[in-house]
């Protein structure tokens, strides 16, 4: 059973995982990307919100989606705007973590 702030943060990382996919669809597909910065900006800023959302369920929960390291480091980077997250870390992220992570989600708000 799910909390109230549970089901909030996995809602937030569905909408997040949603908007990604209306942009580049279900496939991600990358080309759209490519020199188009405002939409990799945008990318960023739902993959900042679904890093800071993962951290706030892994505090209630229990490190409940903790295998999703790598999504969180690189949520952290595009908070901190620090140079350290490159356009590969971002296609990484949309490639390996938020297929998984989408299922997860999905499982989760089922269990409720």
């Amino acid at each position: 059973m799910i909390t109230v702030y549970e089901k909030k943060y996995l809602i937030e990382i569905q909408l997040s995982i949603h908007e990604i996919e209306a942009v580049l669809g279900t496939g991600y597909n990358l080309k759209e990307m490519d020199g188009n910065l405002p939409l990799i900006q945008a990318i960023a800023e739902e993959l900042n919100i679904i890093g800071e959302a993962i951290t706030q369920v892994n505090l209630l929960k229990g490190n409940l989606l903790a295998s999703l390291v790598h999504l969180i480091e690189v949520s952290r980077g595009i908070e901190e705007d620090n140079g350290r997250v490159t356009l590969d870390d971002i296609r990484s992220v949309l490639i390996n973590d938020l297929p998984p992570l989408k299922v997860a989600v999905q499982q989760l708000l089922m269990e409720d």
